[in-house]
């Protein structure tokens, strides 16, 4: 439920370069308040036996599910990391030629919700994961979804959710 026109409509920008349930399930609540407005994102999560978000891009495959672990762990992963492979809230491999490189997306116990805008925080919302692998030896990736609230929209919890990669985010 949603104060000030129903939040119907979400959409995730994927930075690649970047309470409930916690713990071991590697799951957390999927919602937020912030003053009068609450949102409740719990719809976008996958649990088995649906399938994680994916997003293709080249040799760049990104591996996502919001407020949980991701359900599989990416081959490339398993091949990389053996048993040591981490469970997290999303990933990026690559895959081509023989080479193969995974790279963990943050961690679920890392989240930080906060709005889109704090002078509209009718507008929307964030939800960032941090600590990820490396990116330089110093910072983590992350990743980052935006939930964009359109109160043009009657339908009651009608979602569409996009993953949104810029160029520069491809690079390992």
């Amino acid at each position: 439920m949603i104060d000030r026109g129903t939040c119907v409509r979400a959409a995730a920008l994927l930075s690649a370069l970047f309470a409930s349930c916690e713990g071991q399930s590697g799951e957390h609540s999927c919602s937020w308040q912030y003053n009068d407005l609450h949102w409740d994102l719990s719809p976008l999560v996958k649990h088995k036996p649906s399938r994680d978000y994916k997003v293709d891009r080249s040799n760049w495959e990104f591996d996502m599910n919001v407020c949980a672990n991701t359900l599989r762990i990416p081959p490339a992963c398993t091949h990389q990391f053996g048993d040591k492979v981490q469970r997290a809230p999303g990933y990026q491999t690559f895959t081509h030629d023989g080479e193969i490189a995974c790279y963990y997306m943050g961690n679920v116990n890392t989240r930080e919700w906060g709005l889109l805008d704090e002078g509209r925080p009718e507008e929307g919302l964030k939800l960032t994961y941090k600590a990820g692998t490396s990116c330089d030896g110093r910072t983590g990736r992350s990743m980052e979804y935006h939930f964009i609230c359109d109160p043009n929209v009657s339908s009651r919890f009608h979602l569409k959710h996009s993953f949104l990669l810029q160029p520069r985010d491809l690079r390992p």
